[in-house]
């Protein structure tokens, strides 16, 4: 099935499809790039800045547009993660949540944890200044598949990095992990805010090229011309990483 045909990722009814039992993404889990290995280096010292900076070796952590990733699982497993971390899993597709929420591979102290939570990201539930840490691989990847709106207009979000800068707590961050190495495309929707911004592309191993629902049109050919010009190595990949503190 093309779900690409259906509607683009930013539509909720490409993740009905996609999440569907006979979808690609019907069996769980599943990374879209970056697993827990290649980004813990990254991930880890943002979670122990904000451990840092709450104090009592806590903090909470919130994880948009989960989908069937493990990566809350794999932190908290990972040795040096502080004890006191605890990740809010959220995505709007109920289907997935509680695909993840049921398979318990978690001791009992963990599962204490990791949650699991059905959830709109650009309209949240949450109190303000609720969570230290907010991360995001993939989510405002599949936010800006939508190319209708010219850059710096795309009403998801703006309105999702609102409701991020809302439930951050004082002197958070917000780590983004995407797919896109254009800073350009995210820099306009921070500086709504008065949060302090700093980007970094990454090199990577490649995972697989699930990435290809998220890209758009002219990301895409850009990516075409460069394999044409042999630029880098076929089994490495640039990543982005993007780190907004309030």
């Amino acid at each position: 099935m093309d779900i690409g045909a259906v509607v683009c990722p930013a539509h909720p009814k490409f993740w009905e499809t996609f999440y569907a039992t006979s979808g690609p993404g019907g069996t769980c889990p599943m990374e879209w790039f970056l697993g827990w290995s290649q980004c813990r280096d990254v991930v880890l010292p943002a979670v122990q800045s904000c451990v840092d900076r709450r104090g009592g070796g806590s903090a909470a952590v919130l994880h948009c547009g989960c989908g069937s990733s493990l990566l809350a699982e794999e932190m908290v497993r990972d040795p040096e993660c502080p004890e006191g971390v605890q990740v809010l899993n959220v995505d709007l597709n109920p289907v997935v949540i509680e695909r993840m929420a049921g398979r318990r591979k978690l001791s009992p102290s963990l599962q204490q944890r990791v949650l699991y939570e059905v959830g709109d990201i650009c309209a949240m539930n949450f109190s303000d200044e609720s969570f230290d840490l907010v991360l995001d691989k993939g989510a405002v990847d599949a936010f800006f598949s939508n190319t209708g709106p010219e850059q710096g207009d795309n009403s998801n979000v703006i309105k999702y990095f609102a409701e991020v800068y809302r439930v951050l707590r004082g002197g958070g961050q917000f780590l983004v992990l995407s797919v896109t190495s254009d800073s350009e495309l995210v820099f306009p929707y921070s500086c709504a805010h008065d949060w302090d911004f700093n980007f970094e592309s990454l090199q990577v191993s490649s995972q697989k090229d699930s990435e290809e629902y998220f890209a758009a049109p002219d990301d895409t050919e850009r990516d075409r011309a460069a394999d044409a010009r042999g630029a880098g190595p076929p089994s490495r990949s640039s990543r982005s990483r993007g780190r907004v503190c309030r």
